[in-house]
């Protein structure tokens, strides 16, 4: 309900700005920590594994820090097919990741987070 508060309030003041993955209307390493929850994998069969490798290295860059997906699963808890594959693509580009686990699930399978850390050239 926070959320919806302070969106409510500070929408029309440009603290919330829309946009869309892949590509996105920040400038390299414009932010610390960048979060990205309930997208990616949840709606995989939406995007194809080639926009979510874009949609990755997108994220990388308008981070300074790390990027954390958040789950790593689709609507049916099941694990993204692709995740392994999407991995060594990132790597093979400089990105390095982690599969953490998280203290909490919003449902079955929804207990790891993906932690990327790189720098694009």
């Amino acid at each position: 309900m926070r959320f919806l508060g302070d969106y409510a309030d500070y929408f029309v003041h440009g603290r919330y700005v829309g946009a869309a993955l892949p590509h996105l209307p920040w400038a390299d390493g414009a932010f610390d920590l960048v979060l990205c929850a309930h997208l990616l994998f949840l709606y995989a069969a939406r995007f194809d594994f080639d926009w979510h490798a874009a949609a990755c290295r997108e994220l990388v860059r308008v981070s300074r820090g790390e990027v954390r997906i958040h789950p790593l699963c689709g609507l049916d808890g099941k694990p993204w097919p692709e995740l392994e594959r999407l991995r060594r693509t990132l790597a093979a580009g400089g990105i390095d990741s982690e599969i953490m686990p998280v203290d909490y699930e919003f449902f079955i399978g929804t207990g790891t987070t993906l932690r990327l850390k790189g720098t694009l050239s």
